[in-house]
């Protein structure tokens, strides 16, 4: 029975890291195209880019909550000193990341309320 959790448990773990990439992979390629697409825009227009990067960012912070929640699984499976203490680094690297991505995110909401 334990062992069946176990595996239930990298199962959904090894699900959530695919899906965070997934998420990774497609606004990366999604804001390269959009960037691309309006490039004489964007020279011109910096908020254009602005909004690029916002797009980015809070899909990046969305996978970035996916990847710590299949972290604290894969722990949950093998909870020795060493892996909760990578644990414990890999969640603050990622939870600072995403504080930062917000606070960007944030600002240029800010900057683009101000414009208009």
């Amino acid at each position: 029975m334990e062992q069946q959790v176990k595996n239930i448990f990298h199962i959904i773990s090894f699900a959530l890291n695919i899906f965070a990439g997934l998420v990774i992979a497609i606004s990366a390629i999604d804001s390269a195209i959009r960037y691309v697409g309006g490039f004489g825009r964007y020279l011109k227009d910096p908020v254009s880019t602005d909004e690029i990067r916002l797009r980015l960012g809070r899909s990046l912070s969305f996978a970035l909550e996916f990847l710590v929640g299949a972290d604290i699984l894969r722990t949950l499976i093998a909870p020795s000193i060493t892996e909760i203490s990578l644990l414990g680094a890999t969640v603050a690297i990622r939870v600072t990341l995403n504080f930062f991505l917000e606070r960007e995110a944030d600002h240029l909401l800010s900057a683009r309320k101000l414009k208009a």
